[in-house]
């Protein structure tokens, strides 16, 4: 200690490097215990900054996300603004508006301003239904009840493509003009030779497969007659035919 030895340098310095090093050993013990007492405390304190950071991360994200939805939802709005104010054709008896100009000019009014909501339209009813609601709610208009289908099913037709791909050689030969084979008498494969047997439904899969080979058999090389209905023409080349 000073008082002890004086100013004797050696026993000074001595003194100075005890000194430090039980400043370092009681310090540390204390840091210990305290971290003994607190363990769990210490080991949430970690655990939660990386929390922290995760939820950064997932608001960040979260915010991209909404804002890549919104601007879906706003071009979706703008596309259907645009179609509707540029005059193209409209199913005005599903919205409930006279298919006229009194009806249309309703509808162009509402359209026009561009802070108005506008439904995602994609042959939805429901989608339907809230444009109706829309127009309802902002203008003085009676809506004629939504339009109901009843009655039976008059026909079914069954499209085909006159000509294939594959064979390239053979699609020069038929006339793309629409109309020009309604009328025909066509003959139609069963099932063509070498053709692939339509996957079996899997709730099917314990019937009788002898009995499907023997159905399968019998189609194969039989030739069905039928008549044009109406041939589009065209690139594609389809025709409407009786089943």
């Amino acid at each position: 200690h000073p008082d002890k030895v004086g100013d004797d340098p050696v026993k000074l310095a001595r003194f100075h490097a005890i000194q430090e090093a039980s400043d370092a050993l009681t310090k540390g013990r204390a840091d210990y215990d305290k971290s003994i007492e607190n363990q769990e405390l210490n080991e949430m304190v970690p655990r939660c900054y990386a929390f922290l950071v995760m939820m950064g991360y997932w608001l960040l994200h979260s915010l991209i996300d909404w804002n890549d939805v919104e601007g879906m939802r706003d071009q979706h709005k703008d596309q259907l603004r645009g179609y509707i104010l540029n005059g193209n054709p409209l199913d005005m008896r599903a919205l409930g508006l006279p298919d006229d100009e009194e009806g249309k000019a309703w509808l162009y009014k509402y359209c026009e301003a561009e802070d108005v909501e506008l439904p995602v339209l994609q042959s939805d009813p429901d989608e339907i239904h809230m444009m109706r609601t829309l127009l309802s709610d902002t203008f003085p208009v009676k809506l004629r009840p939504f339009p109901q289908v009843t009655g039976k099913i008059a026909q079914q037709l069954q499209e085909i493509a006159l000509g294939s791909k594959e064979k390239g050689e053979n699609l020069k030969e038929i006339n793309a003009n629409s109309g020009f084979y309604t009328g025909y008498t066509i003959k139609v494969e069963l099932r063509p030779s070498g053709s692939k047997k339509p996957a079996a439904d899997p709730i099917d899969v314990e019937d009788d497969e002898e009995d499907e080979d023997e159905d399968e058999d019998k189609m194969k090389n039989q030739v069905a007659e039928t008549t044009v209905i109406n041939y589009l023409g065209g690139d594609k080349r389809i025709a409407m035919l009786r089943p």
